[in-house]
C-alpha cells in the first residue's frame, strides 16, 4: 500500500504531464502545425517559420510526436533531412525520439498500469 506523499507526488506528476501535453497541443494547434501536415513542403514552411529557433521546435515536435499519436513522425523526419541535413536531423529526431521514450517510460513507471491504459 502506498503512502500519502507517494500518492501525492503521482497525482502532480500527472497533473503536470496533463497540463504539459494540453499545452504542447494547443501551442501545436495555435501556430497551425495539423493543418501543415498534408504535404512535405508545408512542413517544411512549418518549420522554418520559427527561425532562429527552427532547430529547438523541430526537436520539440519530434519529441511531441511520441507523446501524442495523430503526429506524423516520418513526415517530419523527411522534412527536417531536407532543411537541416541528413546528419543533423538524424541527431535531431533520434535523441528527441529517446527522450520522449524515456519521459513516457518514466510516467508509465511512476504513475502505474492505470496512466497506461
Amino acid at each position: 500500500m502506498e503512502n500519502k506523499h507517494q500518492a501525492r507526488t503521482k497525482w502532480i506528476v500527472l497533473a503536470a504531464t496533463v497540463l504539459l501535453v494540453a499545452g504542447l497541443a494547443i501551442f501545436l494547434w495555435k501556430t497551425g502545425f495539423f493543418a501543415c501536415l498534408d504535404s512535405l513542403e508545408s512542413a517544411q514552411d512549418y518549420i522554418r517559420r520559427f527561425a532562429p529557433f527552427s532547430h529547438l521546435i523541430y526537436f520539440l515536435v519530434q519529441l511531441a510526436s511520441v507523446i501524442l499519436a495523430p503526429i506524423p513522425s516520418n513526415i517530419l523526419a523527411t522534412a527536417g533531412g531536407v532543411l537541416f541535413g541528413t546528419l543533423s536531423s538524424f541527431l535531431l529526431t533520434f535523441s528527441a525520439v529517446l527522450a520522449g521514450s524515456m519521459l513516457v517510460f518514466f510516467l508509465a513507471r511512476l504513475l502505474g498500469g492505470s496512466f497506461v491504459s
